[in-house]
């Protein structure tokens, strides 16, 4: 079996759900599969080398182009031109993203939310009209099967774009193994040098955009530092920001805890690994989510999470996290200072999280996605 995957997710970044995710399942599925034939699809003027181990496998052949892509969507838009015309004949399609490539194959598609729905505002008008030419529920009802990231996300492609149950399979994304291999203590240490990171604090991880309740998550940390028993503790904010920041920077301008909240730029996986261990909690009290990585990363360390009770949080994070309405500050002030005080509490999420987060594995992700593709092809 030929199988195309569309690459160009991870052509300008390796940050975020979907370039992690696509990173993930592909450095999964060529560990496990070395029979069927992988066509990749890369393409773009100005794009990140493909540094991965599996590029030299013998069943993987990348197709790099240099088409700009804004051309390249304009004749993709206007079924101008097949993928076939650029790597051959291939037998199925796997798009990570709803962004489907013109093909005769029949094609599978990986939807992880419909926030752009949900919430408009959250969007810039650049990001709004973007969503609308990659059609998203075009996408969605011209492929073969569609894999949701979870069943709320399922829910809402059924919702929104009438589409038939059977034609939905749900499959967890899994977690990097790289969160459950020891951490040298030299080297945590010295990434806390690095940043100068304060001996305790509350950490959040992810983008910093409107979704994801920053500016909630920064006033209830306010409320907290009124109270003199929290003096030393501090809000460490760790992601790529876009306009949003522009906002959080003017609210805090005349605050006199902003000394108490240190923003970081992105950092590497195994930094991150230090940051969610050298932390007291982790918080993450987004409005939406299809999935939801931090929490299950900060889970499979042994640390404490609070987050939003909202979207897939509440399926993928209700056994191991304290849950709260994004809505009110007030209760992420009192989630905090709940988890602070009590020990027991405290222990006791850990270990349910430890537990959880072993059971979201890529290697079986890969092997579900894998015998879908399969079923696909066949009944094609």
């Amino acid at each position: 079996m030929k199988i195309g995957i569309d690459l160009r997710p991870i052509a300008k970044t390796r940050i975020g759900g979907i370039p992690e995710y696509l990173t993930s399942l592909l450095d999964a599925l060529f560990k496990i599969d070395k029979k069927n034939q992988y066509l990749l699809f890369y393409n773009g003027l100005k794009k990140l080398p493909l540094d991965f181990w599996w590029k030299e496998q013998k069943n993987v052949k990348i197709f790099d182009f240099k088409i700009p892509n804004k051309i390249f969507d304009f004749l993709n838009f206007f079924n101008l031109i097949k993928i076939e015309n650029l790597i051959g004949k291939i037998d199925v399609f796997l798009s990570c993203h709803f962004n489907l490539i013109n093909t005769n194959a029949p094609q599978v598609v990986v939807f992880h939310d419909l926030s752009f729905l949900h919430f408009k505002n959250f969007f810039s008008l650049k990001e709004r009209f973007w969503h609308f030419l990659q059609k998203p529920e075009i996408s969605a009802k011209k492929a073969k099967k569609i894999i949701a990231v979870s069943f709320f996300t399922k829910k809402d492609l059924i919702k929104f774009f009438k589409i038939p149950e059977e034609k939905i399979e749900v499959v967890y994304s899994g977690i990097n193994p790289i969160f459950f291999e020891k951490i040298d203590e030299n080297f945590l240490k010295k990434t806390k040098e690095k940043y100068q990171l304060p001996d305790e604090f509350l950490l959040y991880l992810g983008a910093i955009e409107k979704r994801k309740n920053i500016l909630g998550l920064i006033k209830s940390f306010i409320t907290i530092k009124k109270n003199s028993q929290y003096k030393n503790l501090y809000l460490v904010i760790v992601g790529p920001k876009n306009w949003h920041f522009k906002e959080i920077k003017k609210f805090l301008k005349a605050k006199k805890e902003k000394k108490f909240i240190k923003f970081y730029e992105p950092v590497s996986n195994l930094e991150k690994v230090c940051f969610y261990k050298l932390s007291k909690i982790f918080v993450y009290p987004s409005f939406f989510e299809g999935f939801g990585f931090p929490p299950l990363e900060a889970a499979s360390l042994k640390i404490p999470v609070i987050c939003s009770n909202r979207s897939a949080l509440n399926e993928i994070s209700k056994n191991f996290a304290i849950l709260i309405d994004p809505n009110r500050e007030e209760d992420l002030s009192l989630a905090i200072k709940n988890l602070i005080e009590e020990k027991k509490l405290k222990e006791f999420l850990k270990k349910r999280g430890k537990e959880t987060a072993l059971k979201f594995n890529w290697q079986n992700t890969a092997k579900k996605i894998l015998k879908i593709l399969e079923n696909v092809y066949l009944k094609s």
